[in-house]
């Protein structure tokens, strides 16, 4: 999927080339949808693996705050 994928028709001609490049910057398995059971070393990892699949689809995860104690 990872070599296929292009910018949203409505992305403004002057951001395609970027826009491309950093979707095409993630793992490969980044562009898939989440699926239930996927396992992460961390929390970074997690949140990183989201916001690649989040930025492919054409919006963002934002947390403003928050704590995890696992």
């Amino acid at each position: 999927m990872a070599t296929n994928w292009s910018a949203d028709p409505r992305c403004p001609a002057h951001l395609r080339a970027e826009v491309e490049a950093r979707a095409l910057s993630f793992p490969p398995a980044f562009l898939n949808e989440p699926a239930n059971g996927e396992v992460f070393e961390n929390v970074d990892l997690c949140r990183e693996r989201l916001q690649g699949f989040a930025f492919t689809q054409g919006f963002v995860i934002v947390q403003t705050s928050g704590s995890m104690t696992q």
